[in-house]
């Protein structure tokens, strides 16, 4: 949509590439997907956005694959991002 057609008042937003969107974005899309699917009106509309919400979670969820030290494939991913605990 070029700025010409754009809705006045309309807050225009940069657009990022996935690929450059922090996880924790890509996590707070999803979630705003899933709550826009609780108030679709139709069956299609619902099912498309739950498909989205769930492929910006897979996309996240291989970020976090995809940071975790290569040596150490045996730790689950969560433990990386727990706080390290003291001894």
């Amino acid at each position: 949509m070029s700025s010409a057609n754009a809705e006045p008042g309309a807050v225009r937003h940069p657009f990022v590439p996935l690929s450059q969107r922090p996880i924790s974005a890509l996590r707070a899309r999803a979630v705003e997907l899933r709550q826009m699917a609780q108030s679709a009106t139709t069956a299609l509309t619902r099912t498309s956005l739950l498909t989205l919400a769930e492929r910006f979670d897979d996309l996240a969820e291989r970020r976090l694959h995809d940071m975790a030290p290569a040596d150490d494939a045996d730790t689950p991913v969560c433990d990386y991002l727990q706080p390290a605990q003291p001894v």
